[in-house]
C-alpha cells in the first residue's frame, strides 16, 4: 500500500466525522425543529434539544475548517517538532487563533435560539404556558387582550425584536473588534 496510500485513508477519515452535521444542514432546520420538537414534545428540556441540534451542525463544520486552516501553518509544526502535547498546541496555539470565529457564532446563534424557541412557544411546542416566554406572549390567551391592550403583545414582540437585533449587533462588533484582517493601521 505504501505511505501515499496511508496518507489518503487519514484524509478520509475526518472527512466522515462531518457526515452527521452535512445531513442536518442538507435539510431545512427550522422543519427538523418543529419535527423533534413535536416528536419530544413541548418542555424547557424538550425545547433545548431540539434547537441545540441544529446549533451544532452549521457551526462545527465552520470551526473545523479554521482549526484545519491553523493547523497546516509553520508554528505548529514547529511546535509539535520541539515536543508540545496535543493539548497545549490546542490550548496554546489553535484556540486563540479560532476563538474570535467561535465568539462570532455563538452571538448570532444565540438570536437564532431566541427567534426559534419563540416560534416554537408561539405555536404550542415550546415551552409550557405556566413559564413566560416571547412566544407565548404574543399567542394563546394574550390574542385576547389585543384590542383592548394592545401594548402587551407589541411589547413581547418588540422586546423579542430588539434582543435578537441586539446579538446580531454584538456579533457584528466583536468580528470587527476580533477580526485581525478589518483592523485598520
Amino acid at each position: 500500500m505504501g505511505l501515499h496510500g496511508v496518507c489518503a485513508v487519514d484524509r478520509a477519515v475526518p472527512e466522515q466525522r462531518q457526515l452527521i452535521s452535512d445531513v442536518l444542514m442538507a435539510f431545512p432546520s427550522f422543519v427538523l425543529i418543529l419535527l423533534i420538537a413535536a416528536v419530544l414534545g413541548p418542555g424547557e428540556r424538550n425545547t433545548i434539544i431540539a434547537i441545540a441540534i441544529f446549533l451544532v451542525a452549521g457551526p462545527s463544520r465552520v470551526i473545523r475548517g479554521q482549526v484545519l486552516t491553523v493547523k497546516a501553518n509553520m508554528y505548529i509544526e514547529a511546535a509539535r517538532s520541539i515536543g508540545c502535547s496535543y493539548p497545549r498546541v490546542l490550548l496554546r496555539h489553535v484556540l486563540p487563533n479560532v476563538f474570535d470565529v467561535i465568539v462570532v457564532i455563538v452571538s448570532i446563534n444565540i438570536a437564532f435560539a431566541i427567534i426559534t424557541e419563540a416560534a416554537l412557544s408561539f405555536i404550542g411546542l415550546g415551552i409550557p404556558p405556566p413559564n413566560p416566554d416571547w412566544g407565548g406572549m404574543v399567542s394563546g390567551t394574550e390574542t385576547a387582550y389585543l384590542v383592548k391592550a394592545p401594548w402587551i403583545i407589541a411589547s413581547a414582540g418588540g422586546l423579542l425584536a430588539v434582543t435578537v437585533f441586539a446579538f446580531n449587533m454584538l456579533g457584528d462588533a466583536l468580528r470587527d473588534i476580533l477580526d485581525p484582517r478589518l483592523r485598520q493601521l
